[in-house]
């Protein structure tokens, strides 16, 4: 007849045996997996709270579905990676405090906005019209540094640098056409307080209301140098 456990093993020698099984047992079961959908719904979330606009399409990239990572016991932290913009492709940085583990998450964000855009190919140089402009939605991650919303301001200044159709129009891109040419005349001012004197000259290169210019005083002869305005006006410094 089998003797019995109580028999073979005294209490405490019983105590320490159940309590190795159960430490076995605990070892052996898998430890909790972290929710990979869940990762990329705190991600886009994020996202959307940091881009503040509710016109912007986000999409977050899924993860390996491979990939094992313990489930986090404290609230996930998000942040933006170092380097990358709330605009086009960019990614964000999931940080779990306990157990530590750090994941990077890819993203797109793409904000459409009606703004200016060239209607057909247009070369350096061209004095623009209404013909060569058109309003159109475009991604935000496409218009760099600036964009223009209405086309008026920008008809009959001057394209600074070649546009292919479609392309946005930034204010860097435009310049006022020249008002002076070299060898013309123009009317050359100094103020003094109240006072203002005037005389005759003529520009030594051509220039832009707003620009700085040399001139040669036509009475004189003296070259002087100052700021251009409208009506072909040389303020002198």
């Amino acid at each position: 007849m089998p003797a019995d456990a109580s028999t073979l093993f005294p209490t405490p020698l019983r105590r320490l045996l159940a309590a190795a099984v159960l430490a076995l047992l605990s070892a052996a079961a898998p430890a909790a997996q972290q929710d990979l959908e869940a990762l990329r719904l705190v991600a886009l979330d994020y996202l959307r709270s940091r881009v503040g606009s509710s016109s912007a399409d986000i999409r977050v990239d899924g993860t390996d579905p491979r990939l094992r990572l313990w489930a986090c016991e404290s609230p996930i932290e998000a942040s933006l990676s170092p380097g990358s913009r709330l605009r086009g492709r960019t990614a964000v940085v999931l940080r779990c405090p306990a157990p530590a583990w750090k994941l990077v998450m890819s993203a797109q964000v793409s904000i459409q906005r009606s703004i200016v855009v060239a209607a057909r190919p247009l070369v350096r140089g061209t004095l623009l019209t209404a013909a060569d402009l058109q309003v159109a939605a475009v991604d935000e991650a496409r218009t760099g540094d600036g964009w223009i919303e209405d086309p008026k301001p920008a008809i009959g200044r001057l394209l600074q640098t070649a546009l292919p159709a479609g392309a946005p129009l930034s204010p860097d891109a435009l310049s006022d056409p020249v008002s002076v040419r070299r060898g013309e005349t123009l009317e050359l001012v100094v103020r003094r307080g109240t006072m203002r004197i005037s005389a005759g000259g003529v520009a030594l290169a051509d220039g832009r209301p707003g620009e700085r210019l040399r001139a040669r005083n036509l009475a004189s002869g003296r070259v002087v140098e100052g700021r251009l305005e409208p009506e072909r006006t040389l303020i002198v410094d």
